[in-house]
């Protein structure tokens, strides 16, 4: 294998063929960019394809590599090329060459392989890595595929767009790239409380967290060969089961029978059925508390094992789920440092349906602000409600 390194921008679809003659050319030469892209970014390696072949041997040659800048800039690399014998009237040989496209300046370039007096070309785009801030401005779902004209006029020259939770309305990752827009496969698990919407389908299930698992570390390999990759979404709205409790009959989030028999074998005794919880007792407040914030456990467990499977793949993605639309929602398994695994706090959520209407989005900065700033209060002055720590849980 042959590496080259030079850090340029390249890409390409597969390289046209170029037919040549005489004494010892090759009746094919393909230049190829496996990636199937020709638009690429400064932080990346990429990958070229020479292929010769003819019906008879191929004698040893040098291969010839050029790059040329639309500024007039130019490298030029040459390679020997070992004969290759021809089996069943074949002889074919590929060539796998590295480029590097961190020490080149951002354009456009043209690419040319010549061996045997036959040249093949192909032509590449080069952009930065580097976005214009920090801040994140995002696109939930995409917006579209195509030419993916929409996603450069809302890149960072446009409407301001630096990254881009793409999933069911599609992207052009070209696209994304040419607009300066990084890239967050959304959902990658799914949608819905419990996972796939099927509430047999609980957080708790360690069969459950296993498939979930597959599918982010899936995501995070499929997506490890585009520079403007930072990360891996793994759910939306993600919640533990409700069922119809046995006794009562209320369809509710309270002691699920798998949950149940979990909380018996951690502690060795039975979970507080909720229709028998006295909130003037303080035993009873007390052995009910202990049973929610254990719940929440089942939810930062899940997390955890979700971040570990994309960094194992690459440590330098981030996470993030949509979890905290529920930071109240402590039947579900809810509070916001459930997601604490994680690199990103996702909120979502903060919408006047529900929990104070239009003032909502208030409570959800205002938990934002306090978990960030270790605060007690506010910006405005009002209190945020907070558990207290409890022995029996890491939450």
């Amino acid at each position: 294998m042959i590496k080259l390194h030079v850090l340029l921008l390249a890409g390409g679809l597969l390289g046209g063929i170029l037919l040549g003659t005489g004494p010892a050319a090759a009746a094919e030469l393909k230049l190829a960019l496996p990636l199937g892209r020709t638009a690429y970014q400064t932080n990346e390696q990429i990958d070229l394809s020479v292929t010769r072949g003819d019906a008879q041997a191929l004698p040893a040659a040098e291969l010839s590599v050029a790059l040329a800048g639309a500024d007039g800039s130019t490298m030029n690399f040459t390679f020997p090329l070992a004969a290759v014998a021809a089996v069943d009237k074949v002889a074919r040989a590929t060539e796998h060459l590295h480029l590097d496209a961190r020490l080149l300046r951002p354009g456009a370039y043209a690419l040319a392989a010549t061996v045997y007096g036959v040249t093949a070309t192909n032509a590449i785009e080069l952009y930065s890595d580097v976005r214009k801030t920090t801040f994140r401005l995002i696109d939930w779902g995409g917006s579209g595929t195509g030419t993916g004209a929409d996603q450069v006029r809302c890149g960072e020259d446009g409407t301001g767009i630096n990254l881009m939770y793409g999933c069911y309305a599609g992207h052009n990752q070209e696209a994304n790239i040419r607009g300066g827009i990084d890239y967050m496969r959304n959902d990658t698990m799914a949608g819905a409380h419990q996972m796939d919407g099927r509430l047999e389908c609980d957080w708790s299930d360690p069969y459950v967290l296993a498939g979930g698992n597959a599918r982010v570390a899936r995501q995070a390999l499929h997506d490890r060969t585009c520079g403007n990759v930072v990360g891996v979404h793994f759910y939306d709205e993600p919640g533990l089961t409700w069922q119809n409790h046995p006794k009562t009959g209320v369809f509710s989030p309270h002691n699920i029978p798998s949950q149940d028999w979990a909380y018996q074998a951690a502690f060795g005794r039975n979970a507080i059925q909720y229709n028998d919880v006295k909130p003037d007792d303080p035993a009873s407040y007390a052995a009910w508390e202990n049973w929610l914030r254990w719940k929440q456990v089942f939810m930062e467990s899940a997390w955890r094992g979700a971040d570990f499977s994309v960094r194992y793949v690459n440590p330098r993605l981030l996470t993030a789920t949509q979890s905290m639309y529920g930071w109240i929602a402590f039947g579900d398994g809810y509070y916001f440092n459930v997601v604490r695994p994680l690199s990103v706090m996702s909120g979502h959520g903060g919408y006047d349906d529900y929990a104070g209407g239009y003032l909502a989005p208030g409570f959800f900065f205002c938990l934002l602000y306090t978990s960030t700033n270790r605060s007690g209060s506010c910006p405005a002055g009002g209190r945020i409600f907070r558990p207290r720590p409890s022995a029996s849980s890491s939450i």
